[in-house]
């Protein structure tokens, strides 16, 4: 799901996944096509150029579910006054991915929103599962890597991360 130039989807289907459906706006499907052919994995992925959060309710609307989900919207906001709002727009997709993930799914999700920390995207998922009656287990956590150098873990400069969930319905 926001799926750009199809980064973590080629990264799926060269781990194993055996089909991707990559959902972006975005006018770029001729891209992700034309890495999805060029890495070999032609006939495996599907590009759905579509909101994700209207794509998200036609699949919830159609009790469509999934093994894998992988979430990497732009960030939410550039704005430190707007983080509640950036973390109501986290919890709204959150809602809906648990809608339409299988017990056991794997579910990554990232954001490059620099006002958001990790532990305040792992306690948006937990506000959501528990709001929603789901259970997750964390599997691993990331940042960005050595071409986006930060002091510490606090530094504003810190942005780019993900979480990868199970996610076990009650």
């Amino acid at each position: 799901l926001f799926s750009y130039c199809g980064s973590w989807g080629l990264n799926l289907l060269k781990a194993g996944v055996v089909n991707v459906t990559f959902v972006e706006k975005g006018k770029i499907s001729q891209v992700i096509n034309e890495a999805i052919n060029d890495n070999g994995l032609a006939g495996r992925g599907t590009v759905v150029v579509e909101d994700v959060f209207q794509f998200l309710d036609k699949c919830v609307e159609q009790k469509k579910k999934y093994d894998v989900i992988v979430v990497d919207p732009p960030a939410f906001t550039k704005d430190p006054k707007q983080k509640s709002q950036a973390l109501k727009g986290y919890e709204k997709i959150f809602k809906k991915i648990l809608t339409i993930s299988k017990e056991d799914t794997i579910l990554g999700v990232a954001s490059c929103t620099h006002y958001i920390s990790l532990e305040e995207l792992d306690i948006s998922m937990k506000r959501v599962c528990e709001h929603e009656n789901v259970k997750v287990q964390i599997l691993d956590v990331g940042v960005q890597g050595f071409d986006h150098p930060f002091s510490h873990l606090n530094d504003i400069s810190n942005y780019i991360k993900y979480i990868a969930y199970r996610v076990l319905h009650k």
